[in-house]
This record gives C-alpha cells, sequence and structure tokens, in this order.
C-alpha cells in the first residue's frame, strides 16, 4: 500500500492543505520504513538535518515501533500496533473503523453480534404479518373520546350525589311533626307551581331542647322549573307582630314559640306561604361544613379579630373547637370559623353587614358542594344530626330536578334600605328596625316570584359590597 508518496518529480499528491512545507517519503506495504530520514531543511518539526525514528516535536509522532502512525490528522489512523487482528483504519470517509476477527463496522454501523429477541408485541405482528393478516391501527387522538370521558366522570360523580342523597332520604331522614299551612297563616293565594319557600333558622343554642333566639333568618325559594334559588335574609332586628305577644324583633318569635312560631310570624309579617323549615345550632352548623370542606371566604384583619372572639364563646357556651382564624384574606374557613365569621356584628355596618356575611357563607357552601359533588353524601350524614327539619322525603324528591338542572343562587337582603324608615327604633330598651312593612312585602314577592331583584347599590354599600 502506498499512501501520500512523493514523486520523483518533486510533485504533492493527496496532502491536506497546509502540509505542503513537509514531504515523507515512505514505502510501508506494512514493510519496515527506512531508518533514517532528511528532508534537508529545517521546518520546524525538530527534524534538521536528520530524522530520528522517535518523534517529530510538532505532534507529528511517528514512532514506528514494530507499526507504524504517522500521526497526521489526515483521518488516516492507521495505527498498525503488532497487527493483532484490529486493523483499526479510518480513512476518514466513513471507513472500516473497526475490523476485528472477521466483524466490522464499515461506517454505516455494521455489528454481527446477535439480535435481541424481539418482544412478545412485536412477535405477534410480526406472525399476523407472515398470516396475512391486517396490522391493528394505531390509536389517535379523538376530542370527542375525551369529551365522553369526562362527561362519564360527571355521570359517576352525579349518581353518587344522587346514591347519597336517596340514602339521606329514606334511611336517615327522620322529619319531625309540623302544623299545617292554614295553622301557620301560610298566604296560599300567592302560591305558584314549582315554587317552595322554606324557613331557615341558625340559632344560638346547644341542642334543640331549649328555644333560643334565631340568630340568622333567611328563606330559600327553590324553583323546581328554572333550577334556579334565591336566598332572601330577613334582618333579625326588623320590628314585627309576633302573634300572641306583641311588636318585638323578629329573632325573639323562636325563642318565644319555637320554629311554628316563627314561621307564622314571618307569614303574617311578609305575606309568604311558608309551611316548612329547617333549623341549625352553631355547632350543627360547623359540622356540616367541616363535612363538605370548608368554605372559602375573603376576610378582613378587623374581621379576623372579632370572628376569633366570637370563636372563643362558642367554645365556652357550646363547646366547639378552639379553632382560631391565624391572618387574613381569602382561604378556606373550617365549620368553626365559618360559623363565628357569619356571627360578626361589631365590625362594618351592624346587623345589615352581619345578614351579608351569613349569605356568603350559605353561598359558599353550595359552591363547595357543586364543586365537590362526591363531598354530598357525606354532609348529608353529617346534617342528619345537625338539622331539625319538618322536610319529608317527599318534600325533599321535589328538589331533586333542580340538582339535576344545576342551581344558580340569587341572594337579596329585606327590608330594603328605601324602605326602611329607622334602624334605632326603640321598643323597650331594644333598638329596632321600623320599616315599611307593605313595601317590603311587595318587594318580597317581586324578588321570588318575579325573578326581580331589588338591590340598589345603597344596600350594596350598606352590606358592605364593593360597588
Amino acid at each position: 500500500m502506498k499512501r501520500n508518496d512523493r514523486r520523483q518529480d518533486d510533485s504533492w499528491q493527496d496532502y491536506p492543505e497546509g502540509q505542503e512545507d513537509f514531504s515523507v517519503h515512505y514505502e510501508d506495504d506494512f514493510g519496515e520504513p527506512q531508518d533514517t530520514y532528511d528532508d534537508g531543511y529545517d521546518d520546524g518539526y525538530g527534524d534538521s538535518g536528520g530524522y530520528s525514528d522517535t518523534a517529530y516535536d510538532g505532534g507529528y509522532a511517528a514512532s514506528y515501533s514494530e507499526g507504524y502512525d504517522d500521526s497526521y490528522n489526515d483521518g488516516y489512523d492507521d495505527g498498525y500496533s503488532d497487527y493483532d487482528g484490529g486493523y483499526g483504519y479510518d480513512d476518514g470517509y466513513g471507513g472500516y473503523d473497526s475490523y476485528d476477527g472477521g466483524g466490522y463496522d464499515d461506517g454505516a454501523y455494521y455489528d454481527e453480534s446477535p439480535e435481541p429477541e424481539p418482544s412478545p408485541k412485536k412477535r405477534r405482528r410480526e406472525k399476523k404479518a407472515r398470516e396475512g393478516k391486517p396490522a391493528k391501527p394505531k390509536k389517535k387522538f379523538r376530542p370527542l373520546g375525551c369529551l365522553w370521558s369526562i362527561l362519564w366522570k360527571l355521570l359517576i360523580l352525579a349518581v353518587v350525589a344522587v346514591v347519597g342523597f336517596t340514602g339521606f332520604l329514606f334511611v336517615r331522614l327522620e322529619p319531625v311533626d309540623f302544623p299545617s299551612g292554614t295553622e301557620l297563616g301560610a298566604n296560599t293565594s300567592i302560591s305558584q307551581s314549582g315554587i317552595h319557600n322554606i324557613a331557615l333558622f341558625g340559632v344560638d343554642a346547644r341542642d334543640y331542647s331549649t328555644n333560643a333566639r334565631s340568630d340568622a333568618i333567611m328563606i330559600l325559594s327553590v324553583n323546581t322549573g328554572t333550577g334556579s334559588l334565591k336566598l332572601s335574609t330577613l334582618m333579625r332586628d326588623t320590628l314585627v307582630s309576633v302573634p300572641g305577644y306583641g311588636d318585638m324583633k323578629l329573632t325573639e318569635a323562636y325563642a318565644y314559640g319555637g320554629p311554628e312560631l316563627a314561621v307564622q310570624t314571618i307569614n303574617q309579617n311578609f305575606g309568604l306561604d311558608i309551611t316548612e323549615y329547617a333549623t341549625v345550632t352553631f355547632a350543627g352548623m360547623a359540622e356540616i361544613i367541616d363535612a363538605a370542606g370548608g368554605v372559602e371566604v375573603e376576610i378582613t384583619e378587623e374581621e379576623r379579630v372579632s370572628a376569633n372572639g366570637s370563636i372563643w364563646e362558642q367554645w365556652d357556651a357550646c363547646g366547639m373547637e378552639e379553632d382560631y382564624i391565624e391572618s387574613a384574606g381569602r382561604q378556606v374557613l373550617s365549620g368553626t370559623q365559618a360559623v363565628a365569621y357569619a356571627r360578626i356584628r361589631h365590625v362594618g355596618n351592624a346587623d345589615y353587614q352581619r345578614t351579608s356575611r351569613q349569605r356568603i357563607v350559605l353561598t359558599a357552601l353550595i359552591d363547595q358542594l357543586l364543586t365537590h359533588p362526591y363531598k354530598i353524601p357525606q354532609t348529608l350524614m353529617a346534617a342528619e344530626d345537625a338539622v331539625e327539619t319538618s322536610l319529608d322525603q317527599a318534600d325533599l324528591l321535589q328538589l331533586m330536578p333542580v340538582v339535576l338542572h344545576g342551581i344558580e343562587v340569587d341572594t337579596a337582603r329585606f327590608p330594603l334600605n328605601a324602605d326602611i324608615i329607622s334602624d334605632a327604633y326603640y321598643v323597650g330598651n331594644a333598638a329596632c328596625i321600623y320599616a315599611d312593612m307593605d313595601s317590603t312585602r311587595s318587594a318580597l314577592y317581586d324578588f321570588i316570584y318575579n325573578d326581580i331583584n331589588p338591590t340598589t347599590d345603597s344596600d350594596r354599600r350598606s352590606n358592605g359590597e364593593d360597588v
């Protein structure tokens, strides 16, 4: 083999650019190179006057020790060291860079080593190909398939909610006996098909054995036709006529005659047709909220301090957990914290803002259950012991269309600012809210039956809402 040889006519052949000032003349053919070589000039390669077969100090180490490595950076790495059967030959053009014992890699990365065993899946595919069976096409991303997957998950959640609701109705619910509509003073002339009004009371008592004042008074209006809910808050200090007891605050009706007298008072003063109620204690409401996973509420620093005071009071009076709120801001409140937040009265605009906080907590609870329907069964189970109600299985089954239709909640507070004559009208030593009850009845009717929310910017400001 001859490479890079200089012809007798001093012409150059196949030398890389930049090496024309250095000549090498040899005949290797796997033979022995000349012992000495003199190119006749000193070209910086440390070989002036002669050539030693050890090395050029310019990096051209040509140590011909029973082999040859011309150390030219020209792709010709042909160090045939002792001819060990590996010809390590790389001609710079993707040549045979590893010949050993008959196996070689010619630049196409040829390797004679045994191929790994194919996977079972590949063997089945190859077998089908040999038998002429068509290959199974790869699955493609199908948006409709993903939509069906989501719908199935939602359906499963709905089934869980319905099963839990049904179990609550027919296994655990034990409604209390309650008088008829006539005895409750219900105004049946305003009743409309598909609309059900239910009185909701939150009482400051350990249990239901003794009557206490109703700290929270709301009307839940369920429209099974439109799938909507309306939540009307009645101000507890509103001056009303309590049958058999005279004029006093609305909150006191529950203390004098329990839910029966409280519902009768609401019907006669606000012109409603309520025949059912549900009452929850502070501790019971806390249990329900905890079962639902808490409620998300925005709380100010002033509200935090006041709520923590209520938490201490709830612990002292009802044995509730001392679960204090550590910081202000938007956060998920536990049951104890949420009840204390809803009871705040001396921050903001007194009872106006307290009724707003009560609506915030209740609507946040509804939102929590709608967002996490799998929590509905455990919440209903918690409500079994926490709620006293006159609603029976037939009554609650009428609410199912609302759950299946999807819930929208609209809220309002009554009396409206425009209907309040004085919020410091004294009866004895008690400061009451003296309102135009005729106008209040008309506004409440429009809200429940005509889908007219009469809340004005003035009302929202009084409720502590942003306008």
